[in-house]
């Protein structure tokens, strides 16, 4: 005789309770289990290195404590799941207990080594929390500013808008009557530590020309931080361009030579300095606040660039920007170069072909400005590159130097740190950028009410404020 559904349910209920009951009866000894060996010194042996060593054995007293209250609770979870208990509690049989045991008997044990996982490991992992969800992960450019995002970035709080970029949004179309420019570089550019847009150098280029100008300046600030060449490249011929500018300036910085060498598309093992300090997705955000997302994601990396996640795929550290000087003939320098070379040939030929005027500007290391003759080698070379395709070339070191010498005062001064400018810096490079895009490419380009000398760019100056 056939057994009905029911019946089947009713045989197999206590069965799933007994393994349910059993399951939670070996965790709770697990749980125990571990509690007793949760010490230092057996997390020595399997290779754990503390993050905090001072108030470890605390936590782990505390930890342990934790676990042997939950594996006291596994025990008597599983004395409450026994079939025996079950029967005088619920129907046997009865579709309410068949489902809740099938529910406990999926859920249950990843549940609990999750929690056990996260107690234990927690005093192992780098949780560290960082500093601002301002980027997000790009599969072309590596990482770009996140649309519409508001967060602390250098000590001060940024907005970016709702194309991804700083200052006001600027729409694609022309409006009649203006000269728009398009400036390309990265933290620099963007205004790093600046906290209004206004005082970033590409505003106080425009504050600068626009009174003296018959046309309407307009300005698109595509600065980001960290950004090389290869990727204002990038950002260029897909995004840039979309603006249709009368002018590119191009802003470079040591840097834009050395950082690459640390990304992982370029031989090293980091993804950048702004992702690795921005949430830029869930998963990052969970190995960055989970203990166990952060040896996931640390699994995750030997697997993709070995052992040694300091060495990256090849080499064991990236250059620092002192080698571009100290040891420029370094065949690694050398090849740094070549990749930076063929990102700037690829824009002045794109600029080139449409007719859009270009200058490359370039802000020198603070160091620099001790010995700036001897330590000059580099801006020598993006001179001697930007002459060859006729880009004419703002070289900021010797006006710096001047400025010390004009005003009695360090020329860095003008410095947050070793490569951004203070707003006093950002207001002195807008005026010299200025004054060279006025006697140079936008000469013939741009209509002026007045013949435009470095007096008249601080009378200008004054008349705003």
């Amino acid at each position: 005789m056939a057994r009905s559904p029911g019946c089947e349910a009713e045989s197999r209920a206590p069965d799933i309770a007994r393994l349910v009951s059993a399951l939670a009866l070996a965790g709770g000894v697990g749980t125990a289990t571990l509690a007793v060996l949760y010490r230092p010194s057996v997390a020595t042996l399997l290779g754990l290195e503390p993050r905090v060593v001072a108030p470890l054995e605390a936590y782990m007293a505390s930890a342990r404590t934790l676990l042997v209250f939950v594996g006291a609770l596994g025990g008597v979870v599983a004395e409450l799941l026994h079939p025996r208990l079950l029967r005088g509690r619920l129907p046997a049989g009865t579709r309410v207990q068949k489902r809740a045991a099938q529910f406990i008997l999926a859920i249950a044990p990843v549940a609990w080594l999750v929690f056990a996982a996260e107690i234990v490991l927690r005093p192992f992992a780098d949780l560290s929390p960082k500093s601002t969800d301002l980027f997000v992960r790009d599969r072309e450019l590596g990482w770009k500013l996140r649309p519409g995002a508001s967060g602390e970035w250098g000590g001060v709080v940024m907005t970016v808008n709702e194309k991804g970029l700083r200052g006001p949004a600027i729409p694609y179309e022309r409006s009649p009557n203006s000269f728009r420019i398009l400036y390309l570089g990265d933290s620099v550019t963007f205004g790093y530590g600046i906290a209004r847009t206004e005082d970033t150098f590409p505003s106080v280029v425009e504050s600068h020309l626009a009174p003296i100008s018959e046309r309407r300046i307009e300005t698109v600030n595509a600065g980001v931080g960290g950004y090389a060449p290869w990727q204002e490249w990038g950002f260029l011929r897909t995004e840039g361009i979309r603006y249709d500018p009368d002018c590119v300036v191009l802003t470079f910085i040591l840097n834009d030579v050395t950082e690459i060498d640390s990304l992982t598309r370029f031989g090293g093992a980091g993804e950048g300095f702004q992702l690795s300090h921005s949430y830029y997705s869930l998963y990052d955000r969970f190995s960055h606040e989970s203990s166990i997302g952060f040896f996931v994601e640390r699994l995750r990396q030997r697997l993709r660039y070995g052992s040694d996640l300091g060495a990256g795929a090849t080499r064991a550290a990236a250059k620092q920007v002192q080698d571009l000087i100290l040891q420029a003939d370094d065949p690694r320098i050398e090849e740094l170069w070549s990749l930076t070379f063929e990102s700037l040939d690829r824009i002045y030929e794109f600029c080139g072909e449409r007719d859009v005027a270009i200058v490359t500007v370039m802000l020198p290391y603070r160091f620099q400005l001790r010995h700036p003759d001897e330590l000059a080698g580099p801006q020598r070379r993006i001179e001697e590159h930007a002459a060859r395709w006729n880009v004419p070339f703002c070289d900021l070191l010797p006006r710096l130097t001047r400025f010390g010498e004009e005003t009695r005062r360090l020329p860095s001064d003008l410095y947050l740190d070793d490569s951004h400018l203070n707003e006093e810096g950002c207001a002195e490079m807008g005026r010299w950028v200025a004054e060279f895009l006025s006697n140079t490419v936008l000469a013939g380009r741009l209509e002026t009410r007045a013949e435009i000398s470095p007096t008249s760019f601080s009378e200008a100056a004054t008349s705003r404020d």
